[in-house]
Protein backbone atom coordinates (compact mmCIF):
# COMPACT_ATOMS: atom_id res chain seq x y z
CA UNK A 1 0.00 0.00 0.00
CA UNK A 2 2.84 2.39 0.93
CA UNK A 3 4.76 1.55 -2.25
CA UNK A 4 1.65 2.23 -4.33
CA UNK A 5 1.14 5.61 -2.66
CA UNK A 6 4.78 6.58 -3.24
CA UNK A 7 4.51 5.49 -6.89
CA UNK A 8 1.35 7.56 -7.44
CA UNK A 9 2.85 10.61 -5.74
CA UNK A 10 5.95 10.29 -7.93
CA UNK A 11 3.81 10.16 -11.07
CA UNK A 12 1.84 13.18 -9.88
CA UNK A 13 5.01 15.21 -9.25
CA UNK A 14 6.40 14.26 -12.68
CA UNK A 15 3.15 15.26 -14.38
CA UNK A 16 2.98 18.59 -12.52
CA UNK A 17 6.57 19.35 -13.50
CA UNK A 18 5.94 18.57 -17.18
CA UNK A 19 2.69 20.53 -17.11
CA UNK A 20 4.35 23.62 -15.63
CA UNK A 21 7.10 23.47 -18.27
CA UNK A 22 4.51 23.21 -21.06
CA UNK A 23 2.38 25.96 -19.56
CA UNK A 24 5.35 28.31 -19.23
CA UNK A 25 6.30 27.57 -22.84
CA UNK A 26 2.88 28.51 -24.27
CA UNK A 27 2.55 31.48 -21.90
CA UNK A 28 5.53 33.19 -23.49
CA UNK A 29 4.11 35.61 -26.03
CA UNK A 30 5.29 38.65 -27.93
CA UNK A 31 1.84 40.23 -27.85
CA UNK A 32 1.84 43.59 -26.06
CA UNK A 33 -1.50 44.74 -24.60
CA UNK A 34 -3.06 48.06 -25.71
CA UNK A 35 -1.24 48.05 -29.04
CA UNK A 36 -2.77 47.82 -32.52
CA UNK A 37 -2.42 44.51 -34.34
CA UNK A 38 -3.42 43.13 -37.72
CA UNK A 39 -3.79 39.35 -37.68
CA UNK A 40 -4.88 36.76 -40.24
CA UNK A 41 -6.24 33.30 -39.54
CA UNK A 42 -9.19 30.95 -39.72
CA UNK A 43 -12.24 31.19 -37.50
CA UNK A 44 -12.35 28.25 -35.11
CA UNK A 45 -15.38 29.39 -33.09
CA UNK A 46 -18.44 31.62 -33.61
CA UNK A 47 -20.84 32.36 -30.77
CA UNK A 48 -23.74 34.84 -30.65
CA UNK A 49 -23.89 36.56 -27.24
CA UNK A 50 -26.81 38.93 -27.84
CA UNK A 51 -28.79 40.45 -30.70
CA UNK A 52 -25.82 42.46 -31.97
CA UNK A 53 -22.83 41.04 -30.11
CA UNK A 54 -20.72 38.10 -31.28
CA UNK A 55 -17.75 36.26 -29.82
CA UNK A 56 -15.25 34.75 -32.26
CA UNK A 57 -12.02 32.85 -31.87
CA UNK A 58 -9.10 32.73 -34.28
CA UNK A 59 -6.22 30.59 -33.12
CA UNK A 60 -5.42 31.75 -29.60
CA UNK A 61 -7.01 35.20 -30.07
CA UNK A 62 -10.55 36.01 -28.94
CA UNK A 63 -12.65 38.58 -30.79
CA UNK A 64 -15.70 40.49 -29.56
CA UNK A 65 -17.63 42.41 -32.19
CA UNK A 66 -20.99 43.98 -32.96
CA UNK A 67 -20.20 44.11 -36.68
CA UNK A 68 -20.29 40.39 -37.46
CA UNK A 69 -23.88 40.51 -38.72
CA UNK A 70 -22.59 42.78 -41.52
CA UNK A 71 -20.63 39.82 -42.92
CA UNK A 72 -23.14 37.01 -43.61
CA UNK A 73 -20.61 35.40 -45.96
CA UNK A 74 -18.17 34.73 -43.11
CA UNK A 75 -18.64 31.21 -41.77
CA UNK A 76 -16.80 28.88 -39.43
CA UNK A 77 -13.45 27.88 -40.91
CA UNK A 78 -13.20 30.89 -43.26
CA UNK A 79 -9.96 32.89 -43.45
CA UNK A 80 -10.26 36.48 -42.19
CA UNK A 81 -8.08 39.43 -41.27
CA UNK A 82 -8.78 41.47 -38.14
CA UNK A 83 -7.19 44.76 -37.15
CA UNK A 84 -7.63 46.56 -33.85
CA UNK A 85 -6.34 47.24 -30.35
CA UNK A 86 -5.32 44.18 -28.33
CA UNK A 87 -6.71 43.83 -24.82
CA UNK A 88 -5.41 41.47 -22.13
CA UNK A 89 -7.97 39.87 -19.82
CA UNK A 90 -6.64 38.23 -16.68
CA UNK A 91 -8.75 35.11 -15.99
CA UNK A 92 -6.85 34.18 -12.83
CA UNK A 93 -3.35 34.41 -11.38
CA UNK A 94 -2.05 31.85 -13.88
CA UNK A 95 -3.99 32.38 -17.11
CA UNK A 96 -4.76 35.36 -19.34
CA UNK A 97 -6.55 35.78 -22.68
CA UNK A 98 -5.95 38.27 -25.48
CA UNK A 99 -8.98 39.98 -27.00
CA UNK A 100 -9.63 42.26 -29.96
CA UNK A 101 -12.70 44.42 -29.27
CA UNK A 102 -14.69 45.54 -32.34
CA UNK A 103 -11.78 45.20 -34.78
CA UNK A 104 -12.00 45.84 -38.50
CA UNK A 105 -12.88 42.52 -40.19
CA UNK A 106 -11.92 41.58 -43.74
CA UNK A 107 -12.76 38.32 -45.50
CA UNK A 108 -9.74 36.80 -47.26
CA UNK A 109 -10.32 35.00 -50.55
CA UNK A 110 -9.41 31.32 -50.40
CA UNK A 111 -7.31 31.74 -53.54
CA UNK A 112 -5.10 34.19 -51.64
CA UNK A 113 -4.53 31.85 -48.70
CA UNK A 114 -1.27 29.87 -48.63
CA UNK A 115 -2.48 27.08 -46.35
CA UNK A 116 -1.26 23.55 -46.92
CA UNK A 117 -3.59 21.11 -48.66
CA UNK A 118 -4.40 19.12 -45.46
CA UNK A 119 -5.23 22.38 -43.67
CA UNK A 120 -7.57 23.43 -46.48
CA UNK A 121 -9.33 20.07 -46.39
CA UNK A 122 -9.77 20.21 -42.61
CA UNK A 123 -11.25 23.70 -42.62
CA UNK A 124 -13.45 22.92 -45.62
CA UNK A 125 -14.77 19.93 -43.68
CA UNK A 126 -15.41 22.17 -40.64
CA UNK A 127 -17.24 24.69 -42.82
CA UNK A 128 -19.46 21.98 -44.35
CA UNK A 129 -20.27 20.56 -40.91
CA UNK A 130 -21.25 24.03 -39.72
CA UNK A 131 -23.52 24.47 -42.73
CA UNK A 132 -25.10 21.08 -42.07
CA UNK A 133 -25.70 21.99 -38.42
CA UNK A 134 -27.42 25.21 -39.46
CA UNK A 135 -29.63 23.13 -41.76
CA UNK A 136 -30.57 20.90 -38.82
CA UNK A 137 -31.35 23.91 -36.62
CA UNK A 138 -33.77 25.14 -39.28
CA UNK A 139 -35.64 21.81 -39.09
CA UNK A 140 -36.32 22.45 -35.41
CA UNK A 141 -37.27 26.07 -36.13
CA UNK A 142 -39.71 24.93 -38.81
CA UNK A 143 -41.42 22.23 -36.76
CA UNK A 144 -41.45 23.67 -33.22
CA UNK A 145 -42.33 26.96 -31.49
CA UNK A 146 -39.39 29.30 -30.88
CA UNK A 147 -38.68 28.48 -27.23
CA UNK A 148 -38.96 24.73 -27.74
CA UNK A 149 -36.85 24.85 -30.93
CA UNK A 150 -34.02 26.78 -29.23
CA UNK A 151 -34.10 24.48 -26.20
CA UNK A 152 -34.01 21.28 -28.27
CA UNK A 153 -31.24 22.63 -30.52
CA UNK A 154 -29.17 23.38 -27.43
CA UNK A 155 -29.72 19.94 -25.91
CA UNK A 156 -29.23 17.87 -29.07
CA UNK A 157 -26.86 19.94 -31.20
CA UNK A 158 -25.05 21.96 -28.55
CA UNK A 159 -26.31 24.92 -30.57
CA UNK A 160 -25.08 28.32 -29.49
CA UNK A 161 -28.10 30.09 -30.88
CA UNK A 162 -29.04 32.89 -28.48
CA UNK A 163 -31.72 32.16 -25.90
CA UNK A 164 -34.27 34.78 -24.95
CA UNK A 165 -33.14 36.83 -21.96
CA UNK A 166 -36.04 35.57 -19.81
CA UNK A 167 -35.40 31.88 -20.53
CA UNK A 168 -31.65 32.28 -20.01
CA UNK A 169 -32.24 33.95 -16.65
CA UNK A 170 -34.70 31.21 -15.63
CA UNK A 171 -32.19 28.49 -16.57
CA UNK A 172 -29.48 30.23 -14.58
CA UNK A 173 -31.74 30.94 -11.59
CA UNK A 174 -33.00 27.34 -11.39
CA UNK A 175 -29.53 25.82 -11.69
CA UNK A 176 -30.33 24.08 -14.99
CA UNK A 177 -28.27 26.20 -17.38
CA UNK A 178 -25.85 23.30 -17.85
CA UNK A 179 -28.31 21.50 -20.16
CA UNK A 180 -27.66 24.23 -22.75
CA UNK A 181 -23.87 24.39 -22.34
CA UNK A 182 -21.94 22.67 -25.14
CA UNK A 183 -19.56 21.09 -22.67
CA UNK A 184 -19.87 17.56 -23.97
CA UNK A 185 -21.66 16.50 -20.79
CA UNK A 186 -24.75 15.54 -22.78
CA UNK A 187 -22.83 13.34 -25.20
CA UNK A 188 -21.13 11.51 -22.32
CA UNK A 189 -24.46 10.85 -20.60
CA UNK A 190 -26.06 9.67 -23.85
CA UNK A 191 -23.14 7.34 -24.61
CA UNK A 192 -23.26 5.82 -21.12
CA UNK A 193 -27.04 5.28 -21.30
CA UNK A 194 -26.76 3.52 -24.67
CA UNK A 195 -23.92 1.40 -23.26
CA UNK A 196 -25.94 0.35 -20.18
CA UNK A 197 -29.05 -0.46 -22.23
CA UNK A 198 -27.14 -2.61 -24.75
CA UNK A 199 -25.18 -4.40 -22.02
CA UNK A 200 -28.45 -5.77 -20.66
CA UNK A 201 -29.20 -7.67 -23.90
CA UNK A 202 -26.01 -7.85 -25.96
CA UNK A 203 -22.38 -8.81 -25.54
CA UNK A 204 -19.82 -6.25 -24.42
CA UNK A 205 -18.20 -5.52 -27.81
CA UNK A 206 -21.60 -4.89 -29.43
CA UNK A 207 -22.67 -2.61 -26.57
CA UNK A 208 -19.44 -0.61 -26.81
CA UNK A 209 -19.72 -0.29 -30.61
CA UNK A 210 -23.32 0.96 -30.25
CA UNK A 211 -22.23 3.50 -27.64
CA UNK A 212 -19.27 4.80 -29.66
CA UNK A 213 -21.37 4.92 -32.85
CA UNK A 214 -24.00 7.00 -31.05
CA UNK A 215 -21.31 9.35 -29.77
CA UNK A 216 -19.83 9.74 -33.27
CA UNK A 217 -23.26 10.63 -34.69
CA UNK A 218 -23.73 13.21 -31.96
CA UNK A 219 -20.28 14.72 -32.62
CA UNK A 220 -21.10 15.12 -36.30
CA UNK A 221 -24.54 16.62 -35.67
CA UNK A 222 -23.18 19.01 -33.04
CA UNK A 223 -20.66 20.42 -35.50
CA UNK A 224 -17.57 18.65 -34.15
CA UNK A 225 -17.07 21.44 -31.61
CA UNK A 226 -13.81 20.99 -29.65
CA UNK A 227 -15.50 20.64 -26.21
CA UNK A 228 -17.74 17.86 -27.52
CA UNK A 229 -14.90 16.07 -29.32
CA UNK A 230 -12.76 16.15 -26.16
CA UNK A 231 -15.65 14.89 -24.04
CA UNK A 232 -16.40 12.11 -26.52
CA UNK A 233 -12.75 11.01 -26.50
CA UNK A 234 -12.43 10.86 -22.72
CA UNK A 235 -15.86 9.24 -22.32
CA UNK A 236 -15.36 6.59 -25.02
CA UNK A 237 -11.95 5.47 -23.76
CA UNK A 238 -13.06 5.43 -20.12
CA UNK A 239 -16.21 3.42 -20.92
CA UNK A 240 -14.22 0.98 -23.07
CA UNK A 241 -11.81 0.30 -20.22
CA UNK A 242 -14.76 -0.29 -17.88
CA UNK A 243 -16.44 -2.69 -20.31
CA UNK A 244 -13.35 -4.83 -20.89
CA UNK A 245 -11.76 -4.43 -17.48
CA UNK A 246 -12.78 -3.33 -14.03
CA UNK A 247 -14.56 -0.22 -12.81
CA UNK A 248 -11.38 1.41 -11.52
CA UNK A 249 -9.74 0.93 -14.90
CA UNK A 250 -12.10 3.56 -16.27
CA UNK A 251 -10.76 6.01 -13.70
CA UNK A 252 -7.13 5.30 -14.58
CA UNK A 253 -7.81 5.65 -18.31
CA UNK A 254 -9.69 8.90 -17.70
CA UNK A 255 -6.75 10.33 -15.76
CA UNK A 256 -4.34 9.22 -18.49
CA UNK A 257 -6.46 10.87 -21.21
CA UNK A 258 -6.81 14.07 -19.17
CA UNK A 259 -3.05 14.18 -18.55
CA UNK A 260 -2.29 13.79 -22.27
CA UNK A 261 -4.81 16.50 -23.20
CA UNK A 262 -3.39 18.91 -20.62
CA UNK A 263 0.21 18.31 -21.69
CA UNK A 264 -0.78 18.94 -25.31
CA UNK A 265 -2.94 22.02 -24.51
CA UNK A 266 -2.18 23.29 -20.97
CA UNK A 267 -4.73 26.11 -21.27
CA UNK A 268 -7.57 23.54 -21.21
CA UNK A 269 -7.26 23.37 -17.43
CA UNK A 270 -8.82 26.83 -17.19
CA UNK A 271 -11.69 26.23 -19.66
CA UNK A 272 -15.09 25.62 -18.07
CA UNK A 273 -16.17 23.20 -20.81
CA UNK A 274 -13.14 20.98 -20.19
CA UNK A 275 -13.71 20.97 -16.44
CA UNK A 276 -17.40 20.09 -16.86
CA UNK A 277 -16.66 17.24 -19.27
CA UNK A 278 -13.97 15.77 -17.01
CA UNK A 279 -16.16 16.01 -13.90
CA UNK A 280 -19.19 14.54 -15.68
CA UNK A 281 -17.16 11.57 -16.96
CA UNK A 282 -15.74 10.95 -13.49
CA UNK A 283 -19.27 11.08 -12.07
CA UNK A 284 -20.49 8.46 -14.54
CA UNK A 285 -17.56 6.18 -13.70
CA UNK A 286 -17.49 6.46 -9.91
CA UNK A 287 -20.83 7.87 -8.66
CA UNK A 288 -23.16 6.05 -11.06
CA UNK A 289 -22.62 2.55 -9.54
CA UNK A 290 -23.45 3.87 -6.06
CA UNK A 291 -26.65 5.57 -7.26
CA UNK A 292 -27.59 2.49 -9.25
CA UNK A 293 -27.53 0.42 -6.07
CA UNK A 294 -29.54 3.00 -4.11
CA UNK A 295 -32.17 3.46 -6.81
CA UNK A 296 -32.30 -0.31 -7.31
CA UNK A 297 -33.42 -0.74 -3.69
CA UNK A 298 -35.97 2.06 -4.15
CA UNK A 299 -37.33 0.26 -7.21
CA UNK A 300 -37.75 -2.98 -5.25
CA UNK A 301 -39.86 -1.20 -2.62
CA UNK A 302 -42.54 -0.22 -5.14
CA UNK A 303 -45.46 -2.31 -6.31
CA UNK A 304 -45.05 -4.15 -9.60
CA UNK A 305 -46.80 -1.55 -11.80
CA UNK A 306 -45.03 1.51 -10.42
CA UNK A 307 -41.78 -0.44 -10.21
CA UNK A 308 -41.90 -1.01 -13.98
CA UNK A 309 -42.47 2.70 -14.62
CA UNK A 310 -39.66 3.66 -12.23
CA UNK A 311 -37.35 1.12 -13.87
CA UNK A 312 -37.97 2.77 -17.24
CA UNK A 313 -36.59 6.07 -15.92
CA UNK A 314 -34.00 4.54 -13.61
CA UNK A 315 -31.14 4.33 -16.12
CA UNK A 316 -31.58 7.90 -17.32
CA UNK A 317 -31.99 9.19 -13.77
CA UNK A 318 -28.94 7.30 -12.48
CA UNK A 319 -26.53 8.51 -15.14
CA UNK A 320 -27.81 12.09 -15.30
CA UNK A 321 -27.86 12.54 -11.52
CA UNK A 322 -24.35 11.05 -11.20
CA UNK A 323 -23.01 13.59 -13.68
CA UNK A 324 -24.85 16.47 -12.02
CA UNK A 325 -23.55 15.63 -8.55
CA UNK A 326 -20.02 15.73 -9.96
CA UNK A 327 -20.40 19.06 -11.81
CA UNK A 328 -22.45 20.92 -9.18
CA UNK A 329 -19.36 22.50 -7.51
CA UNK A 330 -18.08 23.72 -10.89
CA UNK A 331 -21.43 25.36 -11.69
CA UNK A 332 -21.31 27.16 -8.35
CA UNK A 333 -17.63 28.13 -8.74
CA UNK A 334 -18.01 29.59 -12.23
CA UNK A 335 -21.60 30.87 -12.38
CA UNK A 336 -21.81 32.10 -8.79
CA UNK A 337 -25.46 31.23 -8.31
CA UNK A 338 -26.64 28.38 -6.13
CA UNK A 339 -30.35 27.71 -5.62
CA UNK A 340 -31.10 25.70 -2.49
CA UNK A 341 -33.82 23.95 -4.50
CA UNK A 342 -31.56 23.35 -7.53
CA UNK A 343 -31.52 19.60 -6.91
CA UNK A 344 -35.33 19.46 -7.25
CA UNK A 345 -35.70 20.92 -10.78
CA UNK A 346 -32.69 18.86 -11.87
CA UNK A 347 -34.33 15.71 -10.53
CA UNK A 348 -37.58 16.59 -12.30
CA UNK A 349 -35.95 17.11 -15.69
CA UNK A 350 -33.01 14.68 -15.44
CA UNK A 351 -34.84 11.61 -16.83
CA UNK A 352 -36.24 13.68 -19.70
CA UNK A 353 -32.96 15.01 -21.12
CA UNK A 354 -31.60 11.71 -22.55
CA UNK A 355 -35.06 10.90 -23.96
CA UNK A 356 -35.13 14.33 -25.63
CA UNK A 357 -31.68 13.74 -27.10
CA UNK A 358 -32.88 10.49 -28.62
CA UNK A 359 -36.20 12.00 -29.71
CA UNK A 360 -34.42 15.04 -31.11
CA UNK A 361 -32.30 12.82 -33.36
CA UNK A 362 -35.44 11.01 -34.58
CA UNK A 363 -37.11 14.37 -35.29
CA UNK A 364 -34.13 15.45 -37.40
CA UNK A 365 -34.33 12.24 -39.41
CA UNK A 366 -38.09 12.47 -39.96
CA UNK A 367 -38.04 16.22 -40.59
CA UNK A 368 -35.40 15.88 -43.29
CA UNK A 369 -37.41 13.14 -45.03
CA UNK A 370 -40.98 14.43 -44.73
CA UNK A 371 -42.42 17.63 -43.29
CA UNK A 372 -45.64 15.77 -42.45
CA UNK A 373 -43.89 12.98 -40.52
CA UNK A 374 -41.66 15.51 -38.83
CA UNK A 375 -44.61 17.65 -37.75
CA UNK A 376 -46.48 14.65 -36.35
CA UNK A 377 -43.47 13.62 -34.26
CA UNK A 378 -42.85 17.26 -33.27
CA UNK A 379 -46.29 17.34 -31.61
CA UNK A 380 -45.22 14.40 -29.45
CA UNK A 381 -41.83 15.85 -28.53
CA UNK A 382 -43.33 19.29 -27.83
CA UNK A 383 -44.88 18.02 -24.57
CA UNK A 384 -41.62 17.11 -22.75
CA UNK A 385 -39.99 20.30 -24.05
CA UNK A 386 -42.87 22.38 -22.72
CA UNK A 387 -42.63 20.43 -19.44
CA UNK A 388 -38.95 21.40 -19.04
CA UNK A 389 -39.67 25.05 -19.84
CA UNK A 390 -42.49 25.14 -17.26
CA UNK A 391 -40.25 23.56 -14.59
CA UNK A 392 -37.37 25.91 -15.40
CA UNK A 393 -39.55 29.04 -15.39
CA UNK A 394 -41.32 27.94 -12.19
CA UNK A 395 -38.14 27.37 -10.20
CA UNK A 396 -36.49 30.34 -11.88
CA UNK A 397 -38.96 32.55 -10.01
CA UNK A 398 -37.91 31.24 -6.58
CA UNK A 399 -35.32 33.94 -5.99
CA UNK A 400 -35.49 33.96 -2.20
CA UNK A 401 -33.83 30.52 -2.10
CA UNK A 402 -30.97 31.57 -4.37
CA UNK A 403 -27.55 32.19 -2.86
CA UNK A 404 -25.49 34.60 -4.95
CA UNK A 405 -22.12 33.24 -3.96
CA UNK A 406 -19.15 32.04 -5.94
CA UNK A 407 -17.94 28.87 -4.28
CA UNK A 408 -14.23 28.95 -3.40
CA UNK A 409 -12.24 26.10 -4.90
CA UNK A 410 -11.50 24.60 -1.49
CA UNK A 411 -15.24 24.10 -0.95
CA UNK A 412 -15.54 22.35 -4.32
CA UNK A 413 -12.76 19.95 -3.34
CA UNK A 414 -14.47 19.35 0.01
CA UNK A 415 -17.61 18.37 -1.92
CA UNK A 416 -15.72 15.92 -4.13
CA UNK A 417 -13.85 14.58 -1.11
CA UNK A 418 -17.14 13.98 0.70
CA UNK A 419 -18.51 12.09 -2.30
CA UNK A 420 -15.33 9.98 -2.46
CA UNK A 421 -15.59 9.17 1.25
CA UNK A 422 -19.27 8.27 0.86
CA UNK A 423 -18.52 5.93 -2.06
CA UNK A 424 -15.63 4.30 -0.19
CA UNK A 425 -17.81 3.73 2.90
CA UNK A 426 -20.63 2.25 0.84
CA UNK A 427 -18.25 -0.02 -1.07
CA UNK A 428 -16.76 -1.25 2.21
CA UNK A 429 -20.23 -1.94 3.66
CA UNK A 430 -21.24 -3.88 0.56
Amino acid sequence: MLNKTIFLLTLFVIFCSLYLLRFMAISETEIIPNKNYSIQGRLSSIKQISDNKWQLKMGGIFIETDKFSNFPQIKLGRHIQVAGRMEKRVINNFYSEFWLINPEITLISESAVNDSFPSRVIYLFIEKIDQFRRFLEKIYERLLPEKEAVLLAGIVLGSQKRLSANLYQALQQSGTLHIMVASGMNVIILGKIVLVIFLKRWRRPIALIASVFTILIYIFLAGAQPPIVRAALMGSLAFASQVFGRQQWGGWVLMLVLAMMLLFSPELLFQVSFQLSAAATAGLIFISPMLDGVLGKVKESFSFGFSAVFGFFKINLTETLAAQLAVLPLLSVHFGQFNLLTILPNLLIAPIIPLLMQGGLVLLALGSISSFLGQVFAWAIWAPLRYIIVIVELFGQVKWLTIYWYWPWWLAFWWWGGLALLMKTRRRNN
